[in-house]
């Protein structure tokens, strides 16, 4: 069995939780290494844009040195981990605790609507939510803009 090598970059801020995760990833048979990021709440942190092979700047972010490419969006990257380590590293030594499931089996289905769910119904509803956000912020700014224009212009300021 060959040791992986691949880092893995990560917005989350850092805590006990995740660095007991991270030092227990040593002794896995692939080494990931995390990276903790600053979240921006307008644009991808600086130090996420520059990470090489990062163009974009955007997290998730996969780097797996070993096979010399770099991937991003966290549906491709689930699917990455998952096939790299269905061919026996992580989960083979009982067939049952296999990290995914295929076309035939039972729950098949289940496990596709779980694996997809994320990127479908939890992230059109926090789409929708943050649109309403700034739409409604938009509208106070506008209210407040025309009620001071009314002032300015009843007041001659």
């Amino acid at each position: 069995m060959t040791e992986s090598r691949w880092s893995s970059r990560s917005t989350t801020s850092a805590s006990p939780k995740a660095s007991a995760s991270s030092a227990s990833a040593k002794n896995s048979p692939s080494n990931t290494k995390l990276y903790y990021h600053t979240r921006d709440p307008i644009a991808a942190p600086q130090s996420l844009e520059d990470l090489p092979g990062n163009p974009t700047g955007k997290a998730p972010f996969l780097e797996d040195p070993e096979a010399h490419f770099t991937l991003q969006e966290s549906g491709a990257i689930r699917g990455y981990i998952l096939a790299r380590n269905a061919a026996g590293q992580l989960g083979s030594q009982l067939p049952e605790k296999r990290l995914f499931k295929t076309f035939g089996e039972e729950a098949y289905a289940d496990y596709l609507y779980w694996f997809h769910w994320s990127n479908s119904t939890l992230q059109a509803l926090l789409d929708r939510f943050t649109f309403f956000e700034i739409a409604q912020s938009q509208q106070r700014m506008l209210r407040i803009s025309g009620q001071w224009q009314a002032c300015t212009t009843r007041w001659r300021c």
